[in-house]
């Protein structure tokens, strides 16, 4: 309930500013300030807790304390997502968050034997260098470094940048970056929110 105060606070706090007339603040930088509000964190669960849960953020570069509102039974080791419709919340301790909803995924991106798992960066759409739409898809490597793959999309596939996908190896080409048709799809996962845990809650008369 806490944290609830701290967020709706600082949500006011931006609101009011942008109400403001102070001199040098232009209507857009205070429209910019509370779009900015939104926040997605990704990475692996490193711990559990009772009242929280913490996230090894690659993109931030630092460990990330999540708060939830409802149920989410995370692991540790598991690649999660979470979205929040508040701001990360920095103090000499901590970063920190309260979730909006909490995506499970049942892989990380890396290197595995038969597959890779990446995000995609860039979306290339038919025309004269491809006969079919293809996107980039960037990996990690074991030694920490970042490969990528141009999958074309022969059979009417659809994606988006930042979604995190799996890749099969298979016939390859040898270029840089790699190059190969098909065998993509969106890693499985399913998402915890207020929303489901109060239909789960949900009585069921027979």
């Amino acid at each position: 309930m806490g944290m609830k105060k701290v967020i709706l606070a600082g949500a006011l706090g931006i609101v009011a500013l942008a109400g403001t007339n102070l001199s040098g603040l232009e209507a857009t930088t205070a429209s910019a300030a509370i779009q900015e509000l939104n926040t997605t964190v990704e990475g692996k669960v490193g711990e559990v807790n009772t009242a929280y849960f913490v996230v090894e953020s690659k993109q931030l570069k630092e460990n990330v304390t999540v708060y939830t509102d409802f149920q989410s039974n995370v692991k540790v080791g598991e690649y999660v997502i979470i979205n929040s419709k508040g701001p990360l919340f920095q103090n000499a301790f901590t970063t920190s968050v309260t979730a909006d909803s909490v995506e499970h995924l049942e892989l990380a991106p890396g290197n595995y034997k038969d597959f890779v798992v990446g995000h995609v960066s860039k979306l290339y759409p038919a025309d004269a260098d491809f006969d079919d739409p293809a996107v980039k898809v960037d990996y990690p490597t074991v030694d920490g470094n970042v490969n990528s793959v141009i999958v074309t999309l022969s059979e009417g596939q659809s994606f988006k940048i930042n979604d995190l996908v799996k890749v099969e190896r298979g016939f390859w080409t040898k270029s840089i970056p790699a190059q190969a048709t098909d065998g993509i799809e969106k890693v499985k996962s399913h998402i915890d929110s207020a929303k489901t845990s109060d239909n789960n809650d949900q009585w069921i008369w027979s």
